[in-house]
């Protein structure tokens, strides 16, 4: 599978109370046991991590909604590329120290709201250049490398 773009997280970017630059989004960990086939259509978190186990756990990584291993997206900045008609969103590339939780399979990168089931996703990521998707967690760290020319890009046309 390759990234892919969730309808309703871009319909969150275009809203102003959850814009990128000042809504809340975060990273969470996709664990290499998930049979979870991504959706352009799903609208909420929950029916990514149905099973629990979806979303990696171990030293490091406490999964679910409340727990410590999601991170808030940090450095959030759009920039408007006229020459290319390109809409770029950035971010700073993420680091979860000391992680032994598992086989990562996927990042997700989706708006945080009150629970999974109204957190709307925004993002697959299993195809990272810098990330080595999937990555075998050990105890050492885990970079979600973020591209100079963005998390994501939109193409106006």
């Amino acid at each position: 599978m390759s990234n892919l773009l969730y309808s309703a997280g871009m319909a969150k970017l275009v809203a102003t109370a959850t814009a990128w630059s000042v809504g809340t989004y975060k990273f969470a960990l996709v664990d290499s046991s998930i049979v979870y086939t991504p959706n352009i259509d799903h609208d909420v978190l929950a029916q990514i991590f149905s099973v629990p186990t979806y979303e990696v756990d171990g030293t490091g990584y406490q999964s679910g909604f409340s727990g410590t291993g999601r991170k808030t997206i940090a450095g959030k900045s759009v920039v408007v590329d006229d020459p290319t008609n390109k809409i770029q969103f950035h971010c700073d590339s993420p680091i979860w120290s000391a992680i032994a939780a598992g086989t990562i399979n996927a990042v997700v990168a989706y708006w945080h709201n009150t629970s999974d089931a109204d957190s709307v996703p925004l993002a697959w990521i299993d195809t990272a250049g810098g990330a080595g998707l999937p990555f075998v967690t050990s105890g050492g760290d885990f970079t979600l490398t973020v591209d100079p020319t963005g998390l994501f890009t939109i193409t106006i046309t």
